[in-house]
């Protein structure tokens, strides 16, 4: 028998495996090293994915110890995403860590400034695609009206819109979040913005309490263009940022929404729009801007927002800051919303979010409703606190069968009728005997004065006959507006902002209350005491004052000598008048057989400080300038040079803000303009330059020089001009070419010029040439009347490519409130200044400028020529306060825009005797300065 072969050694066996072991042992250790060195730390994590949560259609939300809740929508969900949660306290986050995150460090050097941590911070590590989104609920007990819940994207913490309840604070992330935390943020000191109308003269009051000011005047165009001019006043030197306002609108019901549909609704257009913007901003040196887009459809919220992104970020990329007016809404069940505006993700593109609501009285009640509170938490809840402006009005608000309209004091009392006087004794001239009962009452509604305590605001109940209430107007006071006003703080959003305070008349109690406001002091003023006065006047001063109950009658008797008295109404405050009524003359004569009442002087049946002479009465105004306070519109001069001392020192002491300087265009040698600009800016005066061509080129080059002239025009704008009269009395031969005298075809050229100059830069002001005021001449081809000439420049369309119509008024020689008498006979309408403002707004319904108004006098000059002998006996003083007058009367008109005076230093004095016009005469006085200075 053979024996069996042995068996393989079993050491060479045993060594096999024990080389395959240690491979394994080896791979093993490498791996667990890698997961050593690798994030997220945890090898089993990630070897078999422990820990990490997939979010997906059939698992959509993710729990973290009931604090946490993340989800993503069904449509979103993603098939590999998947995340894990670690909660960090508060303390944790803040220590370093051997195992935390790389981006921890940054993240904890990034926190917000001044923010107060409040929950833990969860860190969120995931894997696989991220959604777009990514809803969160953070569970964190905290009371307070500054939370907000941001997110770490890598880079910055991120504020994450959500809402509250209860304890739980729910947004949605449009990005992958690191990780979250709910921070309370802090209080800011509040920004006030205050608005400016075209219509809305600036004063130092309101300049001193605006952190941001915004003059309204331009509107945007078809095209993407902007046209209008800005109203005037403001300073982008000054401690208040300038950032103007473009709306869609100059009056709010009547929006133009065909060119925020057309910009909205083509990219192109868009785009221009910016462009146009940034050169507005660019040019004039603003700090910002703001938008006021209204009433576009729904349908272009999409649209609207990718333009504020754009906008947002073309404007960052400058240093400049960009500002949204936004719907604040209430829904059928009364919850707010912005309508078309994206809340959310406007404030994610804008610097500022001012809200528009319509806002009652009762609303500020704390506690109420839908009211403040409510809006202001849903937007601190869509928009970071620091961007949110919520805008107020200063003036009082008149309710009528639940319609709202706004008013002022003097509007609330209106209601309330005129002085009526009954007695039983009344004598067949209508006179009453001394000592007789006369009864004084009011011809209109009962007032009721009250008090809303939650509202916290002093109302006017307007009650019939039979006593029933049939209105209320609701006051505001400096105790309504700081009621208001502290609504905001619990929320710290940014400030407010007001679009009225310029138009009110009795804004310093306001103005007062929002500087204590805005610098943080806890001033709360007591609501309005108001009482009705009831006084008795005689022709040389007060003879009695009774104070009553607003819906109280007086009864009085008189014991006075003959004559004509007045009970006058008012309302007295706190602060002395607040509002009056029309008076009534009491006609107080003793029996007599023939009573004769009428030569007994009348005192005013009106209650006023001041009592304005009416216009027309001539003599009234001959003798002394206007009071202070009388000249509430931009005034200026023509100079030789803009920077000129013996020009420079009088217009700063007459009150005068403007400079005109004319300038010609030649097609051989242009002027450059720029060095005129800018010595005017910086003296501080704003500068109209009447931009004046050649006749003889314009006849030879015909369009070739009118397409010449307007290039001048715009780089005139692009350099800085304030404002541009586009030529200068081209209804006359010496300035447009003979036999082609035109209004049509000055209104061509007009359209050009002012399509280019608002390129150039849309907030340069383009005002119309003055035609020369002709009197009765009318030669054919060499001078036309200047009415024919304007209403052919309307009819070629001129009117709807200028911001203001231009005038010329120099040949007056009589006060300018006069509207007859002229000594020269022909009472042609331009010979008195109401003659001529009446007769071009006629015409053109448009705001006129001035750009030149003066009256000539040889005083201290030799006589003048024998052209100009009709102003021979106007005297210095005379020059003096008429040019006071006519400011002031330009200023109460409400039609005037603008006026230069014609003219400051000029020292010629020949056929055109131009020194005769200057304000500053050869000695170097100036008495026009100190006439315009006292009436300012």
């Amino acid at each position: 028998m053979t024996p069996e072969p042995p068996l393989p050694p079993t050491k060479a066996r045993g060594a096999g495996c024990w080389l395959i072991g240690c491979a394994s042992i080896i791979i093993a250790v490498a791996l667990t090293a890698l997961g050593l060195i690798l994030p997220p730390f945890d090898l089993p994590d990630r070897l078999l994915a422990r820990s990490y949560t997939p979010l997906n259609a059939g698992a959509p939300e993710l729990i973290h110890a009931s604090a946490l809740r993340l989800a993503v929508s069904a449509d979103e969900a993603s098939a590999d995403f998947a995340l894990k949660i670690t909660r960090n306290s508060a303390a944790e986050f803040r220590a370093d860590s051997p195992d935390q995150p790389l981006w921890l460090p940054a993240a904890r050097d990034a926190m917000p400034a001044d923010y107060r941590l409040l929950s833990a911070v969860y860190l969120l590590e995931s894997r696989g695609a991220p959604p777009s989104s990514l809803s969160i609920e953070l569970n964190h007990p905290a009371k307070s009206n500054r939370l907000e819940l941001r997110g770490w994207d890598g880079d910055n913490w991120r504020f994450i819109p959500s809402s509250r309840s209860g304890d739980v604070s729910t947004g949605k992330a449009d990005f992958a979040p690191l990780a979250v935390a709910l921070f309370e943020r802090p209080a800011v000191k509040p920004v006030v913005l205050v608005s400016q109308d075209v219509r809305h003269d600036l004063n130092s009051e309101a300049i001193g309490v605006a952190t941001i000011l915004s003059p309204a005047g331009l509107r945007p165009t078809e095209q993407g263009g902007l046209v209008g001019s800005l109203a005037p006043g403001g300073d982008n030197d000054s401690a208040y940022q300038y950032m103007p306002l473009i709306r869609n609108f100059l009056d709010p019901q009547a929006l133009d929404l065909t060119a925020v549909e057309s910009i909205l609704g083509n990219p192109a257009l868009q785009m221009r729009h910016i462009d146009q913007i940034r050169r507005l901003l660019n040019v004039n040196q603003f700090d910002g801007v703001f938008i006021d887009y209204r009433g576009f459809s729904a349908d272009l919220s999409e649209e609207y927002t990718q333009f504020v992104h754009a906008l947002g970020e073309s404007l960052a990329q400058q240093g400049q800051r960009l500002g949204i007016v936004v719907a604040a809404e209430r829904s059928a069940v009364g919850a707010w919303r912005g309508g078309a505006f994206d809340w959310p993700r406007l404030g994610a593109a804008a610097d500022y979010i001012l809200l528009r609501a319509a806002l009652h009285p009762r609303d500020f009640a704390y506690g109420a409703s839908n009211g403040v509170e409510a809006l202001l938490r849903a937007a601190v809840g869509a928009v970071e606190g620091h961007k949110l402006l919520l805008g107020l009005r200063a003036g009082s608000l008149r309710e009528a069968k639940g319609v709202l309209t706004y008013t002022d004091w003097h509007g609330a009392f209106a209601p309330a009728g005129d002085v009526v006087l009954q007695a039983d004794d009344i004598s067949e001239i209508g006179s009453i005997e001394p000592g007789a009962v006369v009864r004084a009452s009011l011809s209109g509604y009962r007032l009721r004065l009250g008090f809303d305590k939650g509202a916290r605001t002093t109302y006017l109940e307007y009650l019939d006959q039979d006593g029933a209430s049939v209105a209320r107007a609701w006051l505001t006071d400096a105790a309504a507006l700081r009621h208001r006003l502290d609504q905001t703080l619990p929320f710290a959003i940014g400030g407010v902002a007001f679009d009225d305070l310029l138009a009110l008349e009795r804004a310093a109690p306001l103005i007062s209350t929002i500087l204590n406001y805005k610098s943080s002091q806890p001033v709360a003023p007591d609501p309005s005491r108001l009482l009705a006065r009831w006084s008795i006047d005689a022709a040389d001063g007060p003879l009695d004052q009774i104070d009553t109950k607003l819906d109280e009658g007086l009864v009085l008797t008189l014991e006075a000598p003959d004559g004509n008295y007045a009970v006058n109404w008012s309302v007295i405050g706190d602060k002395g008048v607040v509002s009056g009524r029309q008076g009534a003359v009491l006609p107080l004569f003793a029996a007599t057989p023939t009573p004769t009442p009428t030569p007994t002087p009348t005192p005013t049946p009106v209650p006023r400080v001041v009592v304005a002479p009416a216009a027309g009465s001539g003599a009234s105004y001959g003798s002394a300038p206007p009071p202070a306070g009388s000249i509430r519109i931009e005034i200026g001069g023509h100079v030789t040079d803009t920077g000129n001392p013996r020009a420079i020192g009088p217009m700063r002491a007459a009150g005068m803000t403007w400079m005109k300087k004319q300038e010609r265009f030649s097609w051989r040698s242009p002027a450059d303009v720029a060095p005129v600009i800018s010595t005017a800016r910086s003296h501080g005066f704003k500068i109209l330059i009447g931009a004046v061509g050649d006749r003889n080129e314009l006849a030879q080059g015909g369009q070739s020089y009118i397409d010449a002239f307007t290039d001048w025009l715009q780089r005139i704008a692009a350099q800085g001009a304030d404002a541009i009269e586009v030529w200068n009395e081209p209804n006359l031969d010496r300035e447009w070419p003979r036999g082609q005298i035109s209004g049509l075809a000055y209104a061509e050229m007009l359209k050009l010029a002012y399509r280019k100059i608002k390129q150039g830069n849309p907030a340069t002001m383009v005002i119309s040439a003055a035609p020369a005021p002709t009197g009765v001449a009318d030669w054919p081809d060499r001078v036309m009347p200047d009415n024919r000439w304007l209403r052919q420049m309307v009819e070629g369309g001129g009117l709807n490519y200028l911001d203001c119509v231009g005038a010329h008024y120099n040949e007056g020689i009589v006060p300018p409130s006069q509207t007859s008498g002229d000594p020269r006979g022909d009472n042609y309408y331009t010979r008195y200044f109401f003659g001529m403002l009446h007769g071009y707004i006629s015409i053109t319904r448009r705001p006129i400028c001035f750009t030149e108004l003066g009256y000539v006098t040889s005083e201290g000059l030799p006589n003048l020529p024998e052209y100009f002998s009709w102003a021979r006996n106007v005297t210095l003083q005379q020059q003096a306060t008429w040019l006071a007058q006519a400011a002031a009367l330009a200023s109460q008109s409400g039609q005037v825009r603008l006026l230069i005076v014609w003219n400051i230093d000029f020292t010629h004095y020949g056929a055109d005797p131009q020194a005769g016009y200057a304000i500053v005469r050869p000695d170097g006085s100036c008495p026009a300065c100190n006439a315009l200075a006292a009436a300012r």
